[in-house]
């Protein structure tokens, strides 16, 4: 017999994962930032000999799990690929093993890690797919543990799909691993509230910890404390499971984050900036995020149902509905009240699979309004693709635009074709341009019309958008 079920389970696995990791190459262009915490941090550990990730403003966990991978996975297959390709060497003597001092680190840095580790970027962003693809295996095992195994298939196809969700598993940002120990702290309080035993407690406390050493947020501790205090009313009080669980988690924080310690100055130093960047204690409604949200990042439609769904959970199943309604408002209030920090939309990529899931669980109340079971369930397939297929189809063109070169590579080809030698060339220092031209540099320039670089003698210019806007807004 069919097992229909099992069917949609592996086509939504199958859509997660090809989402997820087509165009994790090449990719979104290596300027951001904040990438620099995976990979840039992962490398220096390499290179260092130590776990410092030098920067303070995230924790260590990110890079930890990169370094860890990069050292049982990718370095271990890049040296085979490296001496594969070189056995011709190695035999004719030209290479002499074992590889040691200042040739060891040349060709770590230049064929292992790559050219400014280009290597090391791609892998981090091949970590991050990975982890993005568990965010949706554990929203279909969280939604099915607290709703049904339907709703849990429908939030997982709707994480699956969701843009942000896509497009955040191309970089190699925390924000993907945020979410992914956020489910699996709710996972492990869930099993406390069912157990309620010491080994649950103690895998609360790890993945609190965990969580909190992803992205310094510690959301889930009063879902935990709220399970406990049920616990009390039920006369089932677990006091040292509980201890255990904050112990637990006070370790693993420290345990992950040793250099925070180490340089407690700095760390404080930079925590203050970034409080002060974030808007920390504004106290104001911050409207832009919800506009987001319900514009692009979770959709119009799906944001209204994911509302309605947590009233009505909160009514049908109110304790398991409180859990998450909890770290929901909890994050909604710190970035979009207490601070303006929403204005990083990325942020809302943690929370993201906890209010799809309400969403998902309206949708099958709604299916079973049908007394048909057979025209409920093609109900549901139909209305589930229709109200995410905005969210596929921006999903798509990240997977499809992602795939293609990177722009500066396509312009370097189309300039050395199209441009003629000894020509004079306006363009910024990073725009690629063969030897036999002449670059007219327009680094700190008020140039811009095709006029006023006639006017200084150049027969073509070169704009890019990437540094224009530094200068000007247009």
């Amino acid at each position: 017999k069919i097992n229909i079920t099992k069917i949609i389970l592996i086509l939504i696995i199958i859509i997660s994962f090809l989402l997820r990791f087509i165009g994790a190459k090449p990719g979104y262009p290596p300027y951001h930032s904040d990438e620099g915490i995976g990979y840039s941090a992962a490398t220096s550990m390499v290179k260092n000999k130590n776990l410092d990730p030098l920067r303070y403003d995230y924790p260590s966990l990110v890079p930890l799990i990169n370094v860890g991978i990069y050292e049982t996975v990718f370095i271990p297959v890049a040296w085979i690929k490296y001496y594969t390709l070189n056995l011709g060497k190695i035999i004719d003597g030209m290479i002499n093993l074992p590889i040691r001092g200042a040739e060891y680190k040349r060709i770590v840095q230049l064929e292992i890690l790559g050219n400014r580790e280009r290597n090391a970027l791609f892998w981090s962003r091949y970590i991050t797919a990975f982890f993005g693809f568990g965010v949706s295996l554990l929203t279909y095992f969280l939604a099915k543990k607290i709703f049904s195994k339907e709703v849990g298939l429908i939030s997982m196809y709707l994480v699956a799909v969701n843009f942000r969700q896509v497009l955040n598993s191309h970089l190699g940002l925390p924000d993907i691993y945020n979410a992914f120990f956020l489910l699996a702290s709710c996972l492990a309080i869930l099993r406390v509230y069912q157990l309620n035993d010491k080994f649950s407690y103690f895998l609360a406390g790890l993945s609190i910890g965990l969580y909190f050493s992803a992205k310094f947020q510690f959301f889930t501790i009063l879902p935990l404390l709220t399970v406990f205090v049920f616990s009390v009313f039920c006369k089932k009080a677990n006091y040292l499971g509980l201890i255990i669980s904050f112990l637990t988690a006070g370790l693993v924080a420290i345990l992950f984050n040793p250099y925070l310690i180490i340089n407690f100055e700095d760390f404080l130093r930079i925590q203050s900036y970034q409080l002060l960047k974030y808007g920390g204690g504004a106290f104001n409604l911050f409207l832009f995020p919800f506009s987001y949200l319900y514009q692009i990042g979770i959709g119009k439609i799906i944001s209204i149902l994911a509302i309605l769904g947590a009233s009505w959970g909160l009514i049908k199943k109110f304790k398991l509905s409180l859990l998450l309604a909890m770290i929901i408002f909890q994050f909604f209030f710190v970035f979009t009240f207490y601070s303006t920090g929403g204005f990083y939309t990325r942020n809302f990529v943690t929370i993201t699979p906890l209010v799809l899931i309400f969403a998902g669980y309206l949708i099958h109340e709604l299916s079973k309004l049908i007394n048909n079971r057979k025209i409920g369930n093609i109900f549901l397939i139909i209305f589930v693709v229709v109200i995410s297929f905005t969210q596929l189809k921006d999903s798509l063109i990240v997977t499809y635009e992602y795939s293609k070169p990177w722009n500066f590579e396509i312009l370097a080809r189309w300039l050395a074709k199209n441009i003629t030698d000894e020509s004079i060339v306006a363009a910024h220092s990073s725009v690629p341009l063969q030897d036999s031209v002449k670059r007219s540099s327009y680094d700190f320039h008020l140039a811009y019309l095709m006029d006023e670089f006639k006017e200084e003698g150049a027969d073509y210019a070169v704009i890019s958008l990437d540094s224009a806007v530094n200068e000007s807004y247009w």
